[in-house]
């Protein structure tokens, strides 16, 4: 203020750097920053160095009991592990288990691991990290910033873990399993740090196959293998929540039984499942069907094929009037069928010989049904009248018509001269 004469009548002697004062050191004093910077070179091989740090307790007891998770990441590769824990009593001996595996797995030996100044220093630690030869780095106390590599994992887990269990709409006793998964998702995803590659390639020296990877949190339906009846649904609905660490199978979560199971045998439905998707774009099948009915109404209402008969003729072609047979004088038509046409028959009858009639039209309408020759002769004959073999068609009837659509044509048959008289017992078949 004095430089800028912000103010008057302060002098100060800037000839020296002035003393430190103790008093300002104490009352304002903070932390002292960490680069974010690495320091050091990075390891070169597996195993070299493994950063391991504990996380919890949590806020809820896991449903298998557990309170805690040790995670474990390796520096080279940047593979994850995890591992739920019941206390901090259990980490030195789950870290000692995970040692044995992972040297057998890789063929390296462990050679440092970083820790802070909590649950794996102990006079058991050290005795093993002499008898393995491994050296046991520890951060300044309260400064986990030194174990930085592992702090940021447990920020990279932990919100996968709440993003899938709010996807999953599963309980927070289910944060282990999450926890889990989150740590074996991690390990097959490509990192910038990595030059692109996944440290499940680093670690195992080849790239990751994820044709077993589903959607956490779809709908999964697993099948019952045991003793289940014949008449009951054959899958159990379930939700995905992670995969088996040591099976080919999937770790299913019951939310009607709050069950948590490992199957292999499951059916997902995937959000793009439920989507619409392509089959055959621009294709339509049956779109015009006619007006068809139901198929029980298409087989009553088909038309079907009269039977014919030798002896008496199908009432649905000829249907004379039982009135009119044994009364000349009143016929006065002949009814044919699938005809919209009748032809008059008013014929003198006399001494019992059918004759021309005289006022049959000689240009008759086109008939879109005819009737086949076949049938004309049969037709049943009162015993007072007789049948003339002279008889023929008018000219503009075609002598041969067209067989009807409905029925195949029958062979032409020779006329019978003298048909058998008609009886009451042949008539039966009129109305």
């Amino acid at each position: 203020m004095a430089r800028t004469n912000v103010v008057k009548s302060m002098p100060i002697n800037l000839s020296a750097i002035p003393p430190q004062c103790e008093h300002c050191i104490l009352g304002k004093q903070a932390r002292t920053p960490v680069p974010k910077t690495r320091e050091g070179a990075k390891a070169t091989r597996r195993l070299e160095r493994v950063f391991v740090d504990l996380c919890g307790p949590m806020s809820v007891t896991s449903q298998s009991g557990h309170l805690y998770a040790m995670n474990i990441i390796d520096d080279f590769s940047s593979y994850v592990w995890t591992i739920p824990l019941r206390a901090k009593s259990d980490a030195a001996d789950a870290l000692q288990v995970w040692h044995r595996l992972v040297e057998n797995q890789c063929g390296e030996r462990l050679k440092i691991f970083v820790t802070d100044n909590g649950e794996l220093l102990s006079n058991a630690m050290v005795a093993w990290c002499g008898e393995h030869g491994i050296e046991h780095l520890l951060t300044a106390p309260y400064t986990s910033a030194h174990n930085g590599r592992v702090e940021r994992l447990h920020r990279t887990l932990l919100d996968k873990v709440r993003t899938m269990r709010l996807a999953c709409n599963a309980p927070t006793s289910l944060w282990d399993e999450f926890c889990a998964t989150a740590a074996y998702l991690t390990s097959l995803t490509a990192t910038s740090s990595l030059n692109g590659k996944t440290p499940f390639e680093l670690w195992f020296g080849h790239s990751p196959s994820l044709s077993h990877l589903r959607e956490i949190g779809c709908r999964a339906f697993a099948l019952v293998l045991t003793h289940n009846p014949k008449l009951l649904q054959r899958s159990v609905p379930c939700v995905l929540i992670g995969y088996a660490p040591h099976a080919k199978a999937y770790r299913l979560w019951n939310p009607a039984t709050g069950r948590v199971f490992n199957s292999y045998h499951v059916t997902f439905v995937e959000h793009l499942d439920t989507l619409p998707a392509d089959l055959l774009p621009g294709t339509l099948v049956n779109v015009d069907d006619g007006g068809l009915p139901p198929s029980w109404d298409a087989i009553a209402s088909t038309p079907t094929t009269p039977s014919f008969n030798s002896a008496l003729p199908p009432s649905d072609f000829i249907n004379p009037v039982p009135s009119t047979i044994n009364n000349p004088s009143n016929v006065s038509s002949t009814t044919i069928s699938n005809s919209s046409m009748q032809l008059p028959t008013s014929p003198e009858l006399s001494h019992g010989t059918i004759t021309t009639p005289p006022n049959l039209p000689t240009n008759l309408p086109n008939m879109s049904t005819s009737i086949p020759n076949s049938l004309v002769p049969s037709l049943p004959i009162p015993s007072e009248l007789t049948f003339d073999p002279s008889f023929v068609l008018p000219p503009s009837i075609p002598a041969t018509p067209p067989s009807p659509p409905c029925a195949p044509a029958s062979p032409p048959r020779a006329y019978d001269p003298a048909p058998p008289p008609l009886t009451p017992q042949s008539c039966a078949f009129l109305p």
